[in-house]
């Protein structure tokens, strides 16, 4: 049976106790009694005496029932209790001094379980710091102890916050008692059928499988599988491009990132509509007249295999790194709601795509992203309003609460110091608004250009019209969308300042909003916002697993027909789907392993791998697009040349200084290491093609397409 834990002293009041002491095993929890010391106790009766001339304005006590306290405070084991029911009475001033009960109450809250507080009660909270950013209902004379723990007062008879229900006094009760039991109920893993959480998410889930499994029977082929028969509408493609971008990377980390820092993140977004308009002028009519399944088949016709090989490896990798990143993130959100520690849940979720992956192709990713994208903007903003919202003083306090540092950009001007390094001097070393937009263009035209992801999304375009749309409205759509999750992290640090503390440690940035969502929404909610994110995750885990598959079987396995004739080929595009699935997952337990307890936020890990596997792609894709011309031995060298730079930007400081090397560290900000790569692939490019001019060496023959001829 499930144990409650109730709290008494000495002048507790009799009324805020009998009846719940009572009622919870009637509904099939056993109350555990717990004091200062294992004895008889003496509660009392606060009343004000009616006929009594003069009135009085307060109370009087007299002498209640006696109640035997089994366990000491000391020797209470939290861990084993379900619930913690908080009774009023004079005994709260003196019990919040005890440590042993504070340290008591705190699990209650760490852990996210059930607490009923009535009247008095609140100042055991307040004491243990335990209500900050909460609303919740006392006793009118005890609402300053409200404000004082940090916590909004309204006088209603009953309130829910979380694992939080509050009464006034012992009057209403009954309503406490209801909500807390439900609370109890639903808060038991062994009890699936009160987990409304849980009920939305498996809802949500099935309705996502079955839209997958509706649209799998036109993906039986490489044809469907892989473009959607090319009939696809814009406005459905450029929805999945918005959820592509509002992954939980965006869902999760940017909150986290602007949470930590402030919003220099956002100024990705900004070079986001510049990127779209380049990619609409060049990239739809050149791939959409180019190329069958793959962006890389226009590698091979200007430079040869080896560059569509090269290329494929490296988008594998990144590939495989952006799918442990996701499930990195869903993990965190998901871990506190199923109780379960993050590597099985990691498994879990992985398996989860897996399955999901291979009922549809890329139709089932789109359609189902349609869905998921409604579901994501709705529970990102129900976080936002409860944060803002919820605070004692609502969205004024919100406003007033926020330095002008925490919503700054970054920086822009550079140090006038003559002293400076080059790269000091042009803050290259730091995440300013400079590298920031630097990173942004470049990463962004990459994912347009060179992205399997994208380009399959513009191959399944009915038309170039259809795929043109669809990257505007991917593009304008997420800008306001990334607004929302930044204004996020911004609520989060106003109502933490400091992490919360969760089993004795103060958590990472990254676990500060799924400890929000899984603490501070209704269960429902919690669900629908839960289940929005694993289901938009498994969405981008799935594009990533679908495109990396195609690149494999298109580029590699059919480019020298090494597939079995029995084979067919959908088989072999859904065998490979799994590999690379089961390989995400184990670099997403690796990751979690080596960084997660780090200081490292996952949006700025992300970025430098995504930076620096993309660079040597890119770099080699403008070379093929602006400078078609360029040798192919120049295309080599420059690919040999960036990989130097791409592993001295990513080679750990930790690896230095145990050598006392820390001074050849690379200067430049992780986000710019891809950057460099790229740079240094079109340089040597651009000095092959004055070498061609000056006719030291000749131009490459693959410089005309077909189509092009």
């Amino acid at each position: 049976m499930p144990k409650v834990l109730m709290p008494i002293g000495d002048a507790t009041e009799v009324l805020d106790t009998m009846y719940p002491y009572f009622r919870l095993p009637e509904d099939g929890f056993e109350v555990v009694v717990a004091g200062p010391e294992a004895r008889l106790y003496h509660m009392v009766l606060h009343e004000i005496p009616p006929n009594a001339d003069p009135p009085w304005d307060i109370t009087q006590e007299r002498p209640g029932y006696h109640l035997p306290a089994s366990v000491a405070f000391r020797d209470v084991d939290p861990t084993e209790y379900a619930g913690l029911f908080v009774s009023g009475g004079r005994a709260p001033e003196y019990l919040r001094y005890d440590k042993d009960l504070l340290r008591i109450t705190r699990h209650f809250f760490e852990a996210n379980k059930p607490v009923a507080c009535v009247c008095h009660g609140i100042e055991i909270l307040t004491a243990a710091d335990c209500i900050q950013g909460r609303t919740m209902t006392t006793v009118a004379k005890c609402a300053l102890d409200v404000e004082q723990g940090g916590a909004k007062y309204v006088d209603e008879p009953t309130v829910v916050d979380g694992n939080l229900v509050s009464a006034r006094v012992w009057m209403d009760n009954t309503m406490l008692l209801k909500k807390f039991i439900e609370m109890l109920h639903q808060g038991s893993m062994g009890d699936w059928i009160y987990r409304t959480d849980l009920w939305v998410i498996f809802i949500y889930m099935g309705v996502m499988l079955y839209v997958a499994w509706r649209v799998s029977a036109t993906s039986g082929d490489i044809e469907g599988y892989t473009v959607g028969n090319r009939k696809m509408p814009g406005w459905a493609i450029g929805l999945s491009v918005l959820g592509t971008f509002t992954s939980s990377i965006s869902f999760l980390a940017l909150p986290a990132t602007t949470y930590a820092t402030n919003w220099n993140t956002f100024v990705f977004s900004l070079a986001l509509p510049i990127s779209a308009w380049i990619a609409v002028l060049y990239f739809v009519p050149l791939y959409r007249n180019q190329v069958q399944f793959s962006a890389y088949e226009f590698l091979e016709a200007r430079f040869g295999y080896w560059a569509r090989a090269y290329v494929v490896i490296s988008y594998v990798i990144l590939q495989i790194i952006r799918v442990a990143m996701v499930l990195l993130l869903v993990a965190l959100a998901v871990t506190p709601l199923l109780g379960w520690n993050i590597i099985p849940t990691l498994i879990l979720l992985g398996t989860l795509v897996i399955i999901y992956d291979t009922l549809g192709g890329i139709q089932a990713v789109i359609w189902t992203d349609v869905v998921q994208v409604v579901i994501l903007i709705v529970g990102a903003l129900w976080c936002l309003f409860a944060l803002t919202f919820g605070l004692p003083g609502g969205i004024t306090e919100f406003i007033e609460s926020v330095p002008l540092d925490r919503i700054s950009l970054g920086v822009w001007d550079a140090e006038t110091e003559s002293s400076k390094p080059w790269w000091d001097v042009w803050y290259l070393g730091q995440s300013t608004i400079l590298v920031v937009i630097i990173y942004g263009i470049s990463e962004n035209l990459r994912n347009y250009g060179t992205d399997q992801n994208y380009v399959q999304r513009i191959l399944s375009a009915r038309s170039d019209h259809e795929a043109a749309k669809s990257l505007w409205i991917g593009a304008w759509a997420y800008l306001p969308i990334s607004i929302m999750f930044c204004l996020i992290g911004t609520a989060l640090w106003v109502n933490y300042p400091t992490p919360p503390i969760v089993d004795g440690e103060m958590i990472s940035p990254d676990k500060v909003f799924p400890n929000f969502i899984h603490t501070r929404l209704p269960l429902p909610v919690a669900g629908l916002v839960i289940g929005a994110i694993m289901a938009a995750a498994m969405s981008t885990v799935d594009s990533s697993l679908n495109s990396s598959s195609t690149v494999v079987y298109v580029d590699i396995i059919r480019r020298f027909e090494l597939k079995p004739a029995w084979v067919p080929e959908i088989i072999m595009l859904r065998g490979l789907t799994i590999t690379l699935g089961i390989v995400g997952t184990a670099a997403a337990v690796a990751i979690y392993q080596r960084y997660l307890n780090e200081s490292e936020t996952i949006m700025r890990m992300w970025w430098t791998y995504a930076g620096v596997a993309g660079g040597g792609m890119f770099g080699l894709f403008l070379l093929a697009w602006l400078l078609p011309r360029t040798p192919n031995w120049a295309a080599i060298l420059g690919v040999i040349l960036s990989i130097p730079m791409l592993v001295w930007g990513i080679l750990p400081v930790s690896v230095l200084e145990a050598q006392e090397l820390e001074h050849l560290a690379c200067p430049l900000h992780g986000n710019l290491v891809g950057v460099a790569g790229t740079s240094i692939i079109v340089s040597v490019g651009l000095l092959a093609l004055v070498a061609v001019s000056l006719g030291l060496c000749r131009p490459n023959e693959k410089a005309a397409l077909p189509s092009e001829k």
